[in-house]
């Protein structure tokens, strides 16, 4: 009885000796196929990149582009004012921990700029002007009649001489959007190549949904027909991508009020052209607003070029936009 046990127990672990020979011959065959082929867990398990964006629109599209795997820091969390705002202890250390800057640029967010100038961030930086390809804007005079002017980035940096005078919520048309994610994909594949795969399909799969929804606003604002006016136009790149001309605009020259002059003539245009809307940004006076639209029909249509109010994430480019197309759409139309 012990010898035929004896026979059992060694059959058993001869068996079990045989199957973890064959498992070895497994694995080894595929890491001969495939000498450079990390183990998944080891990738999976890997440190992802620490990515700080300065602004609420271009953290969604990173965000977009990162997945479920990593989250960028939001630089700014509520809407400031991005002209003259100075960073805090927290947000500087912040920026010395991370591994890649995304900022919407120096008219937006001089003191990034001044941070950098003076070495204080170190970071490797990206700025949405740098995206080479895409639609740029140049702003208006103060007072300006159906005047837009558009020139497209070419394969070299910007001309300082224009830096100043371009419109920088380039954000605002989805082809600069499809321009950043292509960019900052390409740029998070060199820092952090090990999850190169992720960033691909994330990239792609970003871009054709920018294509289904740019086609879906096209239709929506298509019957947005109705003459318009606009006051401190910080959504021009939207209004522009879909064929949508103000009759004329009132620009605050850096953040001081429009002159007297300039005020009635607004005002005068408002009623001659029969505006049935009158588009603001948000950070304008409504109050004020509403005392110059007295005696003409226009409706007061105050929209946020920046997404203040929305959740951070994935989500909240397609929300922005869409939010606005939808108050642009329904003040616009024929009835």
């Amino acid at each position: 009885m012990i010898q035929q046990k004896s026979i059992k127990i060694s059959l058993a672990v001869a068996a079990l000796a045989a199957s973890l020979i064959s498992l070895f011959s497994l694995v080894l065959a595929a890491r001969e196929a495939d000498p450079g082929a990390a183990p998944e867990s080891v990738s999976a398990s890997s440190p992802r990149p620490k990515v700080v964006v300065s602004n609420l629109p271009l953290h969604s599209l990173v965000a977009g582009i990162m997945g479920d795997q990593a989250r960028p820091d939001l630089l700014f969390r509520r809407r400031v004012s991005h002209h003259d705002t100075a960073l805090r202890p927290s947000q500087l250390r912040l920026l010395s921990n991370a591994d890649l800057l995304v900022w919407a640029g120096p008219q937006l967010e001089q003191p990034i700029q001044t941070l950098i100038d003076k070495k204080v961030i170190k970071v490797r930086h990206w700025s949405a002007m740098d995206c080479k390809g895409q639609r740029l804007l140049l702003l208006p005079g103060q007072f300006a009649l159906n005047e837009t002017t558009e020139f497209v980035h070419g394969g070299s940096d910007v001309d300082q001489s224009y830096l100043a005078s371009i419109d920088p919520h380039t954000w605002l048309d989805i082809d600069n959007a499809i321009c950043f994610v292509g960019e900052l994909s390409a740029l998070l594949i060199e820092i952090d190549p090990a999850h190169s795969q992720q960033y691909q399909q994330n990239r792609d799969e970003l871009i054709v949904r920018l294509s289904q929804f740019d086609q879906q606003l096209g239709e929506m604002l298509a019957a947005a027909t109705q003459p318009f006016m606009v006051y401190h136009n910080s959504f021009r790149y939207l209004l522009s991508r879909y064929g949508l001309q103000a009759e004329g605009e009132l620009n605050p020259a850096h953040g001081q009020p429009p002159g007297l002059r300039q005020l009635l003539a607004f005002r005068d245009q408002l009623k001659t052209t029969d505006a049935s809307c009158l588009l603001a940004d948000i950070s304008a006076s409504s109050r004020q607003l509403d005392e110059w639209l007295a005696g003409s029909s226009a409706t007061l249509l105050m929209l946020d070029p920046m997404g203040s109010n929305l959740a951070p994430g994935e989500e909240l480019y397609f929300q922005l936009l869409s939010g606005l197309g939808t108050k642009i759409a329904r003040c616009l139309r024929a009835e």
